[in-house]
């Protein structure tokens, strides 16, 4: 039997009823109560068959305490969200330019010169063939390391 592997709730967007349960804890039975007692923020209707609720609503939510329905009033936080989308791109920005500046110091290091052109040497492994890119955070490592 295949079980469904479970996303953290910070890494979700749309929370389903036996997310949401397991993210609290309790049984998709009781979760089911605590809607019909308005315990929970209000669900929204993605299709017509599709309801659940807005994960950054429920990660507000648990924050605030848990508060009954009728004392929760939501507002999405945008700009908290956009900050760390931000820093999230230019940390990724950063690691392919730090990746790019390693692989252009191994073709730098690689590259035949005039005198190492194939067929000069009599030697084909001198020559940088296509492919010969090393992986990925290898290339500032030396041959043979």
């Amino acid at each position: 039997m295949r079980t469904k592997q479970k996303i953290p709730l910070d890494e979700m967007e749309f929370c389903r009823t036996s997310d949401l349960a397991a993210v609290l804890g309790v049984s998709r039975r009781t979760l089911g109560r605590m809607v019909d007692q308005d315990l929970l923020p209000e669900r929204i209707t993605l299709h017509d068959s599709i309801n659940g609720w807005r994960a950054c609503e429920i990660r507000d939510w648990l924050a605030a305490g848990c508060p009954e329905r009728h004392r929760w009033t939501w507002s999405p936080a945008l700009l908290p969200r956009l900050d760390e989308l931000i820093k999230r791109r230019h940390r990724e920005l950063r690691s392919l330019n730090d990746e790019i500046q390693e692989r252009q110091q191994w073709l730098e290091n690689h590259t035949p010169g005039p005198d190492r052109i194939r067929g000069q040497t009599g030697n084909s492994n001198d020559a940088v063939r296509p492919g010969a890119f090393p992986p990925a955070g290898s290339a500032a490592r030396g041959p043979g390391n």
